[in-house]
C-alpha cells in the first residue's frame, strides 16, 4: 500500500468543525455568571453601527442568539475569541422562518460579549494524586507509514475474531485501513495492516454475526471525507467472517461516524443503528432493518449531530431500546424507546449545560456496580472553536430505580474526546480512562495550561481519585482498555491524530498507537 499522502485536514468522526450547530453554538456557551458587568462597551469594528447601551445590548443578544438555541453565558470563551465566532455563527443557514440578524443586532451582540467575557483564560487541571499507578508506555507504528507517521487513528477496539486476550484492531482513516496490534507485540513496527483495502475513512468498527452464518463479521462506519461536508459519500461497509471483499450495506450517508448492531424489532436477525454526523443539514440517526428481501431504512431523527446510538433494554422490557449522543447545539443525552417491534419514542434524559458544550461521546457501563447500566459521558469538542475549555470533561449519568438518571461529575479535563471503564486496578470495582485532543492548539498553549492528555479516574469509596498518566501531547481522539499484552492484567491503549494545516504540512509527527502498559 502506498502512504497517504498529506493532504489539509479534517476532524476525526463527529467533529462538527465549522457546522451549523457550531455556528449559533459557538456563540452560546456554559451555562453560568457572566463577569465583569457595569463596564463600558467597546466600539466594534468592521463596518457595524456602534452597540448601543448595556440594557438595550441585553436584550438584543437575548432576541439574537435566542431564536436557535438557548442563551450562552460570556465565560463560555475568552474574550479574544467572542467577536470572531459571533460573525461565523451569524452566517450560518437558519431554520425556516428565523430571520437573519440586523446590523444593530450584530453590533449589540458582540458588544455584550466581549464586555462580560473573561480577558484572563485559565484552563490547568487540578493536581493528580500521589504514588500514581506504574505504566510503561510503548508507542507503534506500520512499516509501511514509518516515513510519514500521520496518525489518525478514529477507533480501538478488540478484535473479537481473535483469541482471548484479543489483539486490537484500529480505524486509520488517512491510509484507509484497519490496523491490528497482536498480544505478541513488542517492536515499534510490530503494528501491522490487517486489511489492505480502502475503507473510505473508517471512523468505527462494530463486530457482529450479521448474516446469521455463525461467523463474526466486520461492520465500519465510514465518514466519506475527512472535511465537514453535506456531500453523502459515507456509508457501512461490511467485510464477511466467510471472506471475500467489502460489500457496502449502507450507502449515501453524510459522515457515518458509528455503526451498532442488535435485533430492533425481534426477528431474531442483527439490525444495525447508524449516526450520520452529517454537517449543514443532513445528519440522520437511522436504523437499517433486515428483511428476507434486503434492508429496510427508518428514520428516527433528522437532526445533525449524532455522535453515538447503543442499543441496551433500558426499560427492562425485554426488546432493545437506544442510547444516543446528540452534539452540535442540541448536546443531548436521549433514550429511543422500544415498543418491541422497532418503533421508537425519544425522550431527553439528559442535556449539556449550554449549546457549546462539546458533547464527544458515550459508553455503557454498571459504574455504581448495582446491576443495571450507567451511562459514560465526555464532552471535550474543541474543533468548533480552537481554545482550551476548563469546563471540559468526564461525567457519568446514575440510573436510577425509579428508570430516571443522576449526573454526576468524575472529573475536568479541557478536550475530552473520549472516556471508557474498566477495572484497570482489579479492585473489583470500574475505573475510567479519559484521553484529550486539542489538536489544532499550539503546543505552546498545552505547556502553559499544562494539560492532561491521558488521565486514570481510580474509583475510590469517596469518589474518584485523578492520576495523569500523560501530560502534554492531547493528540488522541480515541482509548481502549484491554489486556494488549496477555499477562493477565488490564493495559491502557490510545490512538493518536496529528493534524494536517490548509497548506498540506502536519503540525506534528507521531506514532500511530501507544499503549501503556501495567506494570
Amino acid at each position: 500500500m502506498q502512504p497517504a499522502q498529506p493532504r489539509p485536514d479534517l476532524p476525526p468522526p463527529g467533529s462538527r468543525r465549522g457546522s451549523a450547530g457550531v455556528a449559533l453554538a459557538a456563540a452560546l456557551l456554559i451555562l453560568g455568571g457572566a463577569p465583569g458587568c457595569g463596564r463600558e462597551a467597546p466600539v466594534v469594528e468592521g463596518g457595524l453601527p456602534p452597540p448601543r447601551a448595556l440594557p438595550l445590548q441585553e436584550e438584543a443578544r437575548l432576541a439574537a442568539c435566542g431564536r436557535c438555541h438557548t442563551i450562552p453565558p460570556a465565560d463560555a470563551l475568552p474574550r479574544e475569541a467572542w467577536a470572531e465566532q459571533i460573525r461565523e455563527m451569524a452566517g450560518y443557514p437558519r431554520a425556516e422562518g428565523i430571520p437573519p440578524l440586523t446590523p444593530q443586532e450584530l453590533a449589540d451582540t458582540i458588544a455584550w460579549y466581549t464586555t462580560h467575557a473573561p480577558e484572563v483564560w485559565d484552563a490547568r487541571p487540578p493536581a493528580s494524586a500521589p504514588d500514581p499507578p506504574t505504566y510503561r508506555p510503548r508507542s507503534y507504528t506500520p512499516a509501511p507509514l514509518i516515513g510519514e507517521r500521520i496518525p489518525a487513528v478514529s477507533s480501538i477496539t478488540p478484535d473479537r475474531r481473535s483469541g482471548a486476550p484479543p489483539a486490537l484492531l484500529l480505524t486509520e482513516m488517512r491510509s484507509g485501513t484497519l490496523l491490528r496490534l497482536p498480544r505478541e507485540a513488542r517492536e515499534r513496527t510490530d503494528l501491522v495492516l490487517d486489511v489492505p483495502l480502502r475503507w473510505n475513512y473508517p471512523a468505527r468498527l462494530e463486530h457482529a454475526d450479521y448474516d446469521g452464518d455463525g461467523r463474526i463479521d466486520r461492520l465500519v462506519a465510514s465518514l466519506g471525507g475527512m472535511n465537514p461536508t453535506n456531500e453523502r459519500e459515507g456509508g457501512v461497509l461490511l467485510e464477511r467472517g466467510s471472506g471475500g471483499g467489502l460489500e457496502p450495506i449502507g450507502a449515501d450517508l453524510a459522515r457515518a461516524c458509528s455503526v451498532r448492531a442488535g435485533d430492533l424489532d425481534g426477528d431474531g436477525d442483527a439490525d444495525l443503528v447508524v449516526c450520520a454526523f452529517g454537517w449543514r443539514g443532513p445528519g440522520q440517526l437511522l436504523w437499517y432493518e433486515q428483511r428476507p428481501d434486503g434492508l429496510t431504512v427508518h428514520l428516527l431523527d433528522e437532526r445533525d449531530g449524532f455522535v453515538e446510538a447503543i442499543p441496551s433494554d433500558v426499560d427492562g422490557d425485554g426488546d432493545l431500546d437506544l442510547v444516543a449522543a446528540l452534539a452540535q447545539e442540541h448536546e443531548l443525552v436521549l433514550e429511543f424507546v422500544n415498543d418491541g417491534t422497532g418503533q421508537f419514542t425519544p425522550r431527553v434524559i439528559h442535556q449539556g449545560a449550554h449549546p457549546g458544550w462539546g458533547t464527544s461521546g458515550i459508553e455503557l457501563h454498571d459504574l455504581d456496580g448495582d446491576g443495571d447500566r450507567d451511562i459514560l459521558l465526555s464532552h471535550g469538542d474543541t474543533l468548533d472553536v480552537p481554545v482550551v475549555k476548563p469546563y471540559h470533561g468526564v461525567s457519568w449519568l446514575e440510573r436510577t430505580a425509579e428508570g430516571g438518571y443522576r449526573a454526576h461529575s468524575i472529573g475536568p479535563l479541557p478536550g475530552c474526546e473520549a472516556a471508557t471503564a474498566g477495572d484497570v486496578d482489579g479492585d473489583g470495582d470500574l475505573d475510567v480512562v479519559a484521553v484529550a485532543f486539542l489538536p489544532q492548539i499550539p503546543a505552546e498553549e498545552w505547556r502553559r495550561q499544562r494539560v492532561d492528555s491521558v488521565v486514570l479516574f481510580e474509583r475510590i469509596p469517596e469518589g474518584w481519585r485523578r492520576h495523569a498518566l500523560e501530560r502534554g501531547d492531547p493528540l488522541h481522539p480515541s482509548v481502549a482498555i484491554a489486556d494488549a499484552d496477555g499477562d493477565g492484567d488490564l493495559d491502557i491503549a490510545v490512538g493518536n491524530y496529528v493534524w494536517i494545516d490548509a497548506t498540506g504540512e502536519p503540525r506534528q509527527q507521531r506514532e500511530y498507537l501507544t499503549v501503556f502498559y501495567r506494570e
